[in-house]
C-alpha cells in the first residue's frame, strides 16, 4: 500500500504539471499495486479525459465508482463527475443525466461550491440531451423497403443479367450483398423479446448488421420507429450473454481479455471482444448519421480500432476460427474506410480533426490495400470483394482529395492577392479524386460522384480544356448506368444530380466552343 501511495502522489504532481500520459504510468503502476483504490481510478479517469480518450475514461470512472459504491463520499461523488464529463464528451446525455444526479446524490454536504458545479453538469447535460432527440428526429429516415426504385432492390432485378454476362464488377453485388446481411440482422432482432427480466432472441445478428454496414453504409435505413429500441434490446442480449465490454475502455479491455483467456480460453473471449467491437461501430455510426454527432462517431471507431489492430498483431498466429473475424484485415479495413469518413465529417462540422492524420492515415490504407491485393480466383462474393478492397481504396484517394482540397482552401484564403494561390493542392485534389474514381465500377454513383469531385477540383485551378474534356466525358457515360441502381438514394437527395446535370451542360458548352473556334483545347477556363 504503501508502494501504492507513493506512486499516487508521483501521478498528482506529474497531473499538475499537465503530464498526462506520465501520470497515468504512475496510476497504472499504483492500481497494479492497489487495485481496490477507487481514487486511483478516478485519477487516471482525469487524465484520460484531458488526452480526449473518453471510453478510457468511462472505464476507469465507472470502475471508481463500482468500488465506492457502499460509501458516501467525496470520491465517489468526483467519480460520478468525470464519469458525467466522459458520457458528455461521447454525447451519451441520456447517460450523463444520471451520472451527474448521482454525482449530486452521493456528494457530502458542505461543499457549496462543488455542488453547484455539479448542478451546472446536470443542467448542461439535460440541455443536450433534449437538443440532441430533437436533431435525432430531424435526420432520421424510415425508408419504404417495398418501393422497387430502392438502390437494393434495383440491383437485385439486375444480378440475373450480371451472371449471364459473367460481370462482377458492379456495384449491384456490393448493394445486394450488404443489403441481405444487414436485413437478416434487423429481422432477426425484431424478433428478440423479453420475458420479465430475461431476453430471448438470437445471437450474432450483431455480426450480421455490422458487417451489412461495412461493407456497405448506404444499406442502413430506419426500417419502423422501433429501430433504436429494437437494436437497443438485442445489444443488451448480446453484451450480457457475451459478457462484452461495451460501457470500458481499451486499457481496461485488453487487461481484461487477456485475463479472461488465459483462464477460459477463446471461447470465452472471441464472442465478447466481438459484441464489444460492433457495439462500437454501431454506436458512433448511429451518432454520426443519426446524431450528427461525428466527434463521438471518431472517439467510438478510433478506440475500436485501437483493439483491432492491437489484436491482430498479438494473436497475429491464432487462427480465425479462434481470434474471430474482426481480426481479419478485411474487416479492419472496413473500421478505417468507415473512420476516415468520420474523420472528414468532423473536420467539416467543427475542425477539430487533425488534416495531416486524416492524410497520413488515407495513405496508409491505400499502401496497405496494394500491399496485401484480395485474391481474385475464391469462392468469395464478387460485392465483398470489390467492398473490401478497391472501394476502400477508393474511398481512402477521396480522403486525399478532401485533404488537398481545404489545403487548397486555406492557400486560397490566406494569399487572397496571389491568383494562383490554391492551384497546386487543387491539382492534386482533382488527381486524388481521379484516381478514387476509377475505383468504383461505372455504375456506382460514387464513380459519378467524385469525377465530378474531380472537376470541381480542376475549375478551382483552372485545367485546360483538354484536361477537363476526358473525366466529363466518363460522367457523362456513367450517368444512365448508375441511375439503373442508383436513381433514389442519399445522395440523390443531396443535390448528386444538379452536380452531375450541371458539370455536363459545361461540356456541352466547352464543345460548342471548340466547334465554333471560339476556345482552343489550351484554353483554361475561369470558374463560373
Amino acid at each position: 500500500m504503501g508502494d501504492a501511495a507513493a506512486l499516487k502522489a508521483e501521478g498528482n504532481k506529474l497531473f499538475l504539471q499537465k503530464d498526462y500520459p506520465a501520470a497515468i504510468q504512475k496510476y497504472t503502476a499504483a492500481i497494479n499495486a492497489d487495485g481496490q483504490n477507487a481514487v486511483l481510478y478516478a485519477n487516471r479517469a482525469a487524465c484520460y479525459l484531458s488526452l480526449k480518450e473518453y471510453l478510457n475514461a468511462v472505464g476507469d470512472a465507472n470502475q471508481a465508482s463500482f468500488l465506492s459504491a457502499t460509501k458516501i463520499d467525496p470520491n465517489y461523488a468526483k467519480a460520478y463527475a468525470r464519469l458525467g464529463t466522459a458520457h458528455d464528451m461521447l454525447s451519451e446525455h441520456w447517460l450523463s443525466v444520471n451520472d451527474w444526479q448521482k454525482a449530486l446524490d452521493t456528494l457530502p454536504p458542505g461543499d457549496d461550491k462543488t455542488r453547484e458545479q455539479y448542478a451546472a453538469g446536470l443542467r448542461a447535460a439535460q440541455l443536450a440531451l433534449e437538443k440532441l432527440e430533437n436533431a435525432a428526429s430531424d435526420r432520421a429516415i424510415v425508408m419504404n423497403s417495398g418501393t422497387t426504385t430502392l438502390p437494393w432492390l434495383a440491383a437485385r432485378m439486375l444480378l440475373p443479367g450480371l451472371v449471364t454476362r459473367r460481370e462482377t464488377r458492379s456495384s449491384a453485388w456490393v448493394v445486394h450483398e450488404a443489403y441481405q446481411s444487414f436485413m437478416e440482422g434487423v429481422n432477426g432482432m425484431n424478433s428478440t423479446k423479453s420475458s420479465g427480466p430475461m431476453l430471448m432472441g438470437r445471437l450474432g445478428l450483431l455480426e450480421r448488421i455490422t458487417d451489412g454496414i461495412l461493407q456497405d453504409n448506404r444499406v442502413f435505413h430506419l426500417t419502423d420507429n422501433n429501430f433504436i429500441s429494437n437494436y437497443n434490446r438485442q445489444v443488451q442480449l448480446e453484451a450480457t450473454q457475451s459478457q462484452a465490454w461495451p460501457e470500458s475502455g481499451p486499457i481496461q479491455i485488453k487487461k481484461d481479455a487477456l485475463q479472461r483467456l488465459q483462464e477460459h480460453g477463446w471461447e470465452s473471449v472471441r464472442s465478447a471482444l466481438s459484441v464489444t467491437i460492433r457495439c462500437w461501430i454501431m454506436r458512433g455510426y448511429i451518432d454520426g448519421n443519426l446524431r450528427g454527432q461525428h466527434q463521438a462517431e471518431v472517439e467510438f471507431l478510433s478506440r475500436g480500432l485501437d483493439i483491432l489492430e492491437w489484436g491482430r498483431e498479438r494473436w497475429a498466429d491464432v487462427p480465425r476460427s479462434d481470434r474471430g473475424s474482426i481480426f481479419e484485415i478485411t474487416f479492419i479495413r472496413g473500421v478505417r474506410n468507415m473512420h476516415l469518413h468520420a474523420m472528414m465529417e468532423a473536420h467539416s462540422t467543427n475542425h477539430l480533426q487533425d488534416l495531416e492524420d486524416l492524410l497520413r492515415r488515407a495513405e496508409d490504407q491505400i499502401r496497405e490495400i496494394d500491399e496485401n491485393p484480395l485474391p481474385t480466383d475464391t469462392e468469395a462474393a464478387p460485392g465483398w470483394t470489390l467492398a473490401f478492397g478497391d472501394y476502400c481504396k477508393g474511398h481512402a484517394y477521396a480522403m486525399k482529395g478532401f485533404y488537398y482540397n481545404q489545403r487548397g482552401n486555406q492557400e486560397k484564403a490566406a494569399q487572397k492577392n496571389n491568383p494562383e494561390a490554391g492551384h497546386e493542392p487543387y491539382r492534386q485534389a482533382a488527381v486524388a479524386y481521379l484516381s478514387a474514381a476509377e475505383c468504383f465500377p461505372q455504375d456506382d454513383e460514387t464513380h459519378a460522384w467524385f469525377l465530378s469531385c474531380a472537376l470541381q477540383a480542376m475549375w478551382s485551378f483552372r485545367a485546360p480544356i483538354r484536361d477537363q474534356l476526358p473525366p466529363m466525358q466518363k460522367l457523362r457515360e456513367s450517368q444512365p448506368l448508375m441511375l439503373k441502381i442508383w436513381k433514389y438514394s442519399q445522395m440523390s437527395q443531396g443535390g448528386r444530380d444538379i452536380l452531375i446535370d450541371n458539370t455536363l451542360r459545361r461540356q456541352d458548352t466547352y464543345k460548342a466552343a471548340l466547334a465554333n473556334g471560339k476556345a482552343t483545347l489550351d484554353d483554361q477556363p475561369p470558374l463560373a
